[in-house]
């Protein structure tokens, strides 16, 4: 009977050590994924080239090694590692999480570390000195952090600000965006290191919420648990989490620590597996120190491309503001508000140096609003229209000086308006030169158009005179008589168009200038051709947009189409082709005369604008002249091209815009 019982019971010890070593096979034969925070440096982080770095990988692969795990490690927003844990189950474990995040569903291991939170404030702020402080006040916390709610007795919910990671928090901070940043301790201090803004950012205050960090794992997997703290203790035994410890801290750790690693170093030694046990390690830690110096260089490496790109970017800055400060022009930028944020050194020196004042103020408290007189500035700020070669008349220095204006919207690559750069210059020098060589320019146009009128007037008056002088003696032959009355009255008309020609270019008429619809006008001229056109069989088209509006001298530019129109139907042949267009380019309206006649050559082209020159038999000279001197009087353009046999074209460059409703 005894017999019996012991072979039972030696079947059953025998199954047991069977599941067990099959257990733990399982165990070791899976692949854990793992997930940590992929942007919380220094304990966890997706560094530039896209690898995974930080204290606690360090920590997790040194277990890793010591216990035959394999494990994955999963980067994953830290607001999204819960749900992939508990809910949708994508990872076994998460790696750093607050010890006080334990409940029913997670299990911890012990602790792999102890940290605090802090207070990070500007180097410049004296207010904020603790958590009390924070009452009022913009603060950063990272979303789905235990800090939240902490936070929540001290900071309503319209200032608390919650961010993505740490580094967003002390970002914020660097550009003012919030008065403070309540995060990690360790982890904004590397921050604060690595971007070097250690004179730019402190921290204030006690340390806030001395906290646990452990590795969570779902309930049911006990196992692991034990598995992981095992591997922890043996890594703090033997010194690697020292190691590790000073490798991303710096500090070294708690004197009652060092106490504990020396006794439980001194029980391993005694025991019969030390000697092997420390030649593992040893190894271990040579492979581990090969590692750290390789990601050692290589973070070096990218922080010396990250300062090299700093320098060249601080270099191109430089080289934009020092083009700016030496132009010619003032150059003045607002923000979308329309307050100044940007004087080059001209516009400081229309301002009277006082650039103080200025800069941080809305435009229209500024000596500058008066450049806007004409430019509707919220129409820039919010529609991104721009403005270009208005003039302003401007006192300064005691005197109504013309500045040339050009206003246009800054948007950023988006293409979203984010503010206004406004361009000026002054032209008063400028116009009183141009008005003197218009002036010299007419007076010399006008010695040439009496020259030119001198001989007009001599021919007519020549016929006159020789009929006249036969008068006495020839009166009484009747071709005689006949002659006379044919030729005379057409040399008098001859001599009334001339003067009147004459009068048209002298007269001091100033264009009066309003905006008109240009297809109604053309639509009005075409008629009065309409017996010609028929006459010699021509083909007439117009195409003119309906919304174009020019802005000139209804009249006078009238009297130039009316003009340019004739002299394409004189210069077609029967069956012949004119072609009237119109169309808008960069605020400008072009309009086009075109024919296929005979053309003009290529050396009466180029004095086709001088008073008397024609080629006409009864021509006088002075229409294109008169043409051309009314668009420049309307501040606008006259340019002929030909070819001969080929045919004209005559365009017209005027002032205009496109309607975008038919008023």
């Amino acid at each position: 009977m005894n017999r019996k019982l012991l072979i039972i019971i030696l079947i059953y010890m025998a199954i047991s050590i069977f599941q067990a070593n099959a257990y733990a096979d399982n165990l070791h034969s899976t692949t854990l994924k793992i997930g940590t925070d992929n942007h919380q440096p220094p304990y966890s982080y997706v560094n530039d080239n896209g690898t995974i770095k930080g204290f606690y990988l360090d920590v997790i692969q040194a277990i890793a090694i010591d216990t035959g795990i394999d494990i994955e490690i999963s980067p994953t927003p830290w607001y999204q590692i819960m749900d992939d844990l508990l809910i949708s189950e994508e990872i076994d474990a998460i790696l750093g999480i607050n010890a006080a995040q334990s409940g029913h569903d997670l299990i911890l291991t012990n602790q792999i570390l102890m940290s605090s939170e802090a207070i990070f404030v500007r180097n410049d702020n004296r207010f904020i000195v603790n958590l009390e402080d924070l009452i009022n006040n913009d603060v950063a916390v990272q979303k789905e952090s235990p800090t939240v709610s902490f936070l929540e007795k001290y900071v309503d919910s319209e200032h608390l600000v919650l961010v993505e990671n740490q580094q967003q928090g002390i970002q914020m901070i660097m550009m003012g965006q919030v008065d403070a940043f309540v995060g990690d301790r360790l982890t904004g201090l590397y921050t604060i290191q690595k971007w070097k803004q250690e004179n730019f950012i402190k921290i204030v205050g006690e340390p806030i919420n001395e906290t646990k960090y452990a590795i969570a794992f779902r309930t049911g997997n006990e196992e692991y648990v034990s598995l992981f703290n095992m591997g922890l203790k043996d890594i703090e035994e033997n010194g690697t989490y020292e190691k590790i410890y000073k490798k991303w801290f710096g500090d070294t750790l708690p004197a009652n620590y060092r106490w504990t690693k020396s006794i439980l170093t001194l029980l391993g030694v005694i025991i019969a597996f030390g000697a092997v046990f420390l030649a593992i390690t040893l190894r271990w830690n040579s492979a581990l120190k090969i590692e750290v110096e390789k990601r050692t260089k290589d973070l070096n490496q990218a922080n010396n491309q990250l300062v090299e790109q700093k320098k060249i970017l601080e270099g191109n800055n430089k080289f934009k503001e020092e083009i700016l400060e030496s132009m010619l022009s003032g150059i003045l930028t607002l923000n979308k508000e329309g307050i100044v944020t940007f004087l080059n050194s001209k516009s400081v020196e229309f301002a009277n140096n006082n650039k103080e004042e200025i800069v941080g103020n809305l435009i229209e408290k500024t000596i500058f609003n008066e450049f806007f007189i004409g430019m509707e500035l919220e129409k820039t700020l919010k529609e991104g229209h721009y403005y270009r070669s208005i003039e302003a008349n401007i006192e300064h220095d005691d005197r109504i000086r013309v500045y040339n204006c050009n206003l246009y919207p800054l948007k950023n690559s988006e293409n979203t308006v984010m503010g206004a750069i406004l361009n000026f210059r002054d032209i008063t020098e400028e116009r009183e030169i141009r008005k003197e060589l218009m002036r010299k320019d007419k007076m010399q146009s006008l010695g040439l158009m009496l020259a030119g009128m001198a001989h007009e007037i001599r021919n007519p008056l020549m016929s006159i005179k020789t009929l006249v002088d036969l008068l006495p003696t020839k009166f009484a032959n009747q071709k005689y008589r006949e002659k006379f009355i044919s030729i005379v009255p057409e040399e008098v008309d001859r001599l009334n168009n001339l003067i009147s020609d004459l009068l048209e270019y002298t007269k001091p008429r100033q264009p009066k200038m309003v905006y008109f619809n240009l297809e109604k006008l053309i639509n009005g001229i075409v008629p009065m051709f309409s017996d010609k056109i028929s006459e010699n069989s021509i083909k007439f088209k117009t195409m003119i947009d309906k919304n174009l509006m020019v802005y000139a001298d209804m009249n006078q530019l009238k009297q130039v189409m009316i003009n340019l129109i004739l002299n394409s139907i004189e210069a077609s042949e029967v069956d012949g082709e004119i072609k009237i267009s119109a169309y808008e380019n960069n605020e400008q309206i072009l309009i086009e005369v075109k024919d296929n006649g005979k053309g003009i050559s290529a050396r009466d082209l180029e004095y086709i604008f001088e008073p008397f020159y024609t080629t006409k038999i009864n021509g006088v000279g002075l229409g294109l002249f008169t043409c051309y001197q009314i668009i420049k009087e309307n501040n606008g353009a006259l340019s002929i091209s030909s070819k001969e046999n080929f045919g004209t074209v005559a365009t017209i460059k005027l002032t205009g815009k496109i309607l975008t409703t038919i008023e």
